[in-house]
């Protein structure tokens, strides 16, 4: 999925979880976009080591199959979060950032495994898990992937998601607005 797709997928989260909490909607929100693209942070080790002139034989096109994209690696940083927030070191809040990233998280995984395929199981096994609605497999070209991918079913349904994403953060704005 896009950058657009996460993002949109963040604001309907966070949206969703600053109903519960009440608390800092702007803050809630921020926080649940920030889970829903941490995993694609492995996009910008490429062209990092590439700009550091080390060599590598990795593509940021083919990143679903990187630790990023794993459960495993994902449950670890989060059982480990939740463990430190839950210290009386750590403000009252961090418990609940720390479930909201590992959300956002989670919906970033399923996001990827409905539009495209991943190596959930990383590095036990290769294999790629998903429903590929983007139907362009192999296609690891940033422009040509993002070209083709807008006429692809996964690419209508990330379109939806951006479109309720606007309309939920449209109404939260009006609705701060008369308050």
């Amino acid at each position: 999925m896009l950058p657009s797709g996460h993002i949109a997928a963040g604001i309907l989260l966070g949206a969703r979880w600053s109903r519960r909490t009440g608390e800092h909607p702007g803050v809630v929100i921020a926080g649940a976009v920030a889970g829903t693209c941490l995993p694609d942070a492995d996009l910008l080790v490429p062209r990092l080591l590439g700009r550091l002139g080390v060599e590598h034989e990795l593509r940021s096109g083919q990143h679903h199959r990187w630790a990023t994209h794993t459960p495993l690696f994902w449950g670890v940083i989060a059982f480990s979060a939740r463990r430190l927030a839950g210290r009386s070191s750590f403000p009252g809040w961090a418990p609940e950032a720390a479930n909201l990233l590992s959300a956002g998280v989670a919906v970033h995984l399923v996001q990827d495994s409905v539009a495209n395929t991943v190596a959930l199981l990383w590095p036990v096994r290769r294999r790629e898990y998903g429903l590929g609605l983007d139907r362009l497999p192999g296609v690891t070209d940033h422009v040509e992937y993002t070209r083709r991918y807008l006429s692809s079913p996964a690419g209508r349904l990330e379109g939806v998601l951006v479109l309720a994403a606007v309309v939920v953060g449209w109404r939260h704005l009006v609705k701060r607005r008369l308050q």
